[in-house]
C-alpha cells in the first residue's frame, strides 16, 4: 500500500500560560491540507517539551473540510475526525497518534490549550511537531 508522510506542523512552540481558569484558546496551523488522493490518515505527534499540570489539556486535531471556489465561507466539520490528547502525565520525547479511514478531501489542523478549573495562569507550554501519514484505499 503506497503512502506518504506530510510535514504539516514543523517544531513550534506554544504558549497558553496566559488563559484563565477553564479558557481554551485555539490555534489553526493548517487551513487546508490537501488529502484528496488518500483514504488512510494517521496523525503523528511528537512532543520535543513540555510543562503542564494536572487539569489542563492541549489537543492537536484534523477536521474534514471541503472548501468551495463558489463560497468564501469556511465548510468545516464541526468534531474533528482526528485528534491527540496530550496530558500531564506525557514527557519530551512522546510520540501519540490517532488514525481515520475515507477522510474528507481536506484537512484543516489545530493545536488546542485548556487551563483547568483551577489552573488558569499556570505554565502551559509545548513544543510539539506533527505529521500526517497518508495511504490510498
Amino acid at each position: 500500500m503506497a503512502g506518504i508522510v506530510v510535514p504539516f506542523l514543523p517544531q513550534t512552540p506554544f504558549h497558553f500560560s496566559f488563559l484563565g481558569n477553564n479558557a481554551s484558546s485555539s490555534i489553526v496551523v493548517h487551513h487546508g491540507l490537501n488529502v484528496t488522493s488518500y483514504y488512510y490518515a494517521r496523525l503523528i505527534v511528537r512532543i520535543h517539551a513540555i510543562t503542564m499540570v494536572t487539569g489542563q489539556s492541549l489537543k492537536v486535531e484534523g477536521y474534514g473540510t471541503d472548501p468551495s471556489s463558489d463560497d468564501p465561507r469556511e465548510f468545516v466539520l464541526a468534531t474533528s475526525t482526528l485528534s491527540v490528547a496530550i496530558a500531564s502525565t506525557d514527557s519530551a520525547g512522546s510520540l501519540l497518534s490517532d488514525t481515520d479511514t475515507d477522510i474528507y478531501p481536506f484537512m484543516k489542523m489545530v493545536v488546542t490549550g485548556t487551563q483547568g478549573a483551577s489552573t488558569g495562569s499556570q505554565s502551559l507550554y509545548a513544543v510539539l511537531s506533527a505529521d500526517l501519514l497518508l495511504r490510498e484505499a
